[in-house]
């Protein structure tokens, strides 16, 4: 599916009636669906300190890793997070584009705000591996 494709499936899907307010995570999973993934496997976990730089460490460069590291355990280590495998006819990169949205569109960060909040990681390398193997395990 290109790209136009999957944007006119967005627009289409943000005309589509709803009853109210939706839980972001039902408004994400709608999304992702029109992206042309579907949810494979799903799990709600807690990293803890491990788990934190088992996604995070190899994904960030060293210095800056070493510097935020104690802020990201901080924020995500003790909290439940929910890690999704997807599968999709759709280039992988179409999660990265539809993470930078998400993280400036559906986030209400003020100025000066915590600037580590997140709503969506996307991962494909080692990261993405030590999550599957914590969803299928």
């Amino acid at each position: 599916m290109g790209p136009e494709a999957t944007a006119e499936r967005l627009r289409q899907a943000a005309r589509l009636p709803w009853g109210g307010p939706e839980p972001t995570r039902d408004v994400l999973r709608r999304a992702v669906r029109q992206l042309g993934f579907e949810v494979e496997a799903e799990r709600q976990l807690v990293l803890g300190e491990r788990g934190v730089e088992a996604v995070y460490a190899g994904a960030t460069a060293t210095v800056q890793f070493d510097r935020i590291r104690a802020e990201l355990v901080e924020y995500l280590a003790s909290d439940p997070v929910e890690v999704w495998l997807l599968s999709g006819r759709q280039a992988a990169c179409a999660l990265q584009w539809w993470k930078t949205y998400v993280r400036h569109m559906l986030l209400d960060r003020q100025p000066g705000e915590y600037l580590l909040r997140n709503l969506v990681h996307v991962c494909d390398g080692p990261d993405a591996g030590y999550l599957a193997g914590l969803v299928r395990g």
